[in-house]
């Protein structure tokens, strides 16, 4: 339901039913991912840039391997590279670095 959501354009909405979600009683890490990178893009969509990176780094402790493939997932890295707020920015470079965006 959150990816319908997201897709439709309904933000609040989208986040609303995510704060139901446990992930940790989804069975399979790609389902834990996928809904952590729609979280992430829910928050991409309100210029939330911690909360993307929270929830893309959460996504990396289940799943590093998805960084290497998911166009989505290193487009939304790459823009926190050039918005990040100094607080966290050398965090964002740390991370990019790990999941080859510097490379």
């Amino acid at each position: 339901m959150v990816s319908v959501e997201l897709e439709a354009g309904e933000i609040s909405e989208a986040l609303r039913l995510a704060d139901e979600v446990d992930i940790s009683k989804i069975g399979c890490s790609e389902r834990q991912t996928s809904h952590l990178y729609q979280l992430a893009q829910c928050y991409e969509c309100r210029n939330n840039d911690t909360a993307v990176f929270v929830h893309l780094r959460m996504a990396a402790t289940i799943c590093p391997q998805d960084f290497l493939y998911s166009r989505n997932a290193r487009s939304m890295v790459s823009t926190l590279l050039k918005r990040a707020k100094p607080s966290y920015a050398a965090e964002v470079r740390e991370f990019a670095g790990q999941i080859g965006l510097l490379n």
